[in-house]
């Protein structure tokens, strides 16, 4: 199937040259196909900060030039076509397709960025106390952690930490240095506990019993990842079947395989699968991995998920990462769209 453009205005051009309309699907209230074209669009009402979804839209082109657009509530004055594919006759695994809320959710983040995620660093530094090395040293280290702008906070030892400090953090160490791993790894729990997830405390700790296991178990499955050029790679499935830590579940080891199995300018990366991914996936997109995966097992669901953010985000309107519509889900939380 091939991605021919994405619309922004009422005149824009089309890489077809014929005319194309269509009409609302059944299950999909702003997407229809008709002569393999498929398309999802939206009248345009006080962009962006208001948007409302024009239903049995009828689109025409002349040309190549998109020049009129109605609906059964009359003539649209302006409007935006999110996303156009075409294929002839539709071929799309339903599976993967772009579910139809997932533009919309995406332009209610067009301008929110990452921030940083505050830790309390005496917090960490006495829960792995008796932890052999200096597995905490990473969370003070000026060069990757500030102390928090907030006075209330920076007052209990609170610390800013961003994603992109702790990606080059992973990316630098010496993976043959345990306790540069060891150190690493803290910091990715600490950037994905904030000061919300006391439970992260305990369980790192936990991780941590045993030093020199937990070490290859995190050298490990970063070598396999950063080795692995595409995600339908059978390594995949091992990594993600074979990696044990104590106390360290999918939701907080895929953010280990997100930094530390990061490569720079690869087609894909490792992503972020927790719980408000999920409640994303499940509640507002109504999207469900074991529908999406051909077994039912956890890294079948995990690669599943990873294949459905890479063609969502190369389908979306651009520039769209993976890591950012990874990040869009999990700021969403599940909240209606």
């Amino acid at each position: 199937m091939q991605r021919l453009q994405h619309g922004r205005e009422s005149k824009q051009h089309f890489a077809t040259g014929r005319s194309l309309s269509f009409a609302s699907a059944p299950d999909s209230p702003d997407t229809g196909h008709v002569g393999g074209v498929r398309c999802h669009a939206y009248e345009d009402v006080d962009w962006p900060d208001r948007m409302w979804r024009a239903r049995n839209i009828r689109a025409r082109c002349n040309g190549g030039q998109l020049t009129d657009a109605s609906c059964n509530d009359g003539k649209i004055e302006r409007f935006r076509v999110i996303a156009v594919w075409e294929s002839s006759p539709v071929t799309t695994d339903d599976r993967f397709g772009v579910p139809y809320k997932l533009p919309a959710l995406v332009l209610r983040y067009t301008q929110a960025r990452p921030v940083p995620v505050r830790f309390r660093l005496p917090s960490w530094e006495t829960a792995l106390a008796g932890v052999s090395g200096e597995s905490t040293r990473f969370l003070s280290d000026p060069g990757i952690t500030a102390p928090s702008t907030q006075q209330q906070f920076a007052a209990y030892g609170d610390r800013l930490v961003s994603r992109e400090a702790v990606i080059d953090t992973c990316e630098s160490i010496d993976l043959a240095d345990d306790e540069a791993v060891l150190a690493a790894f803290v910091l990715v729990m600490a950037w994905g506990s904030g000061t919300s997830n006391s439970r992260s405390l305990r369980n790192t700790r936990k991780a941590l019993q045993d030093t020199k296991a937990a070490a290859a178990a995190l050298r490990d499955s970063a070598i396999a990842l950063r080795a692995i050029h595409h995600f339908d790679d059978p390594a995949l499935a091992d990594a993600h079947q074979g990696f044990y830590l104590p106390g360290v579940r999918e939701a907080f080891f895929t953010k280990w395989f997100a930094f530390a199995g990061f490569v720079r300018e690869r087609e894909w990366q490792p992503l972020i699968l927790d719980s408000r991914v999920r409640a994303t996936l499940h509640k507002t997109l109504n999207v469900w991995l074991n529908h999406m995966s051909d077994s039912h097992n956890d890294p079948a669901r995990y690669i599943a998920y990873l294949d459905a953010i890479h063609r969502w985000a190369a389908k979306l309107p651009q520039p769209m990462t993976s890591t950012r519509l990874e990040w869009i889900m999990f700021r969403h939380n599940g909240a209606t769209v």
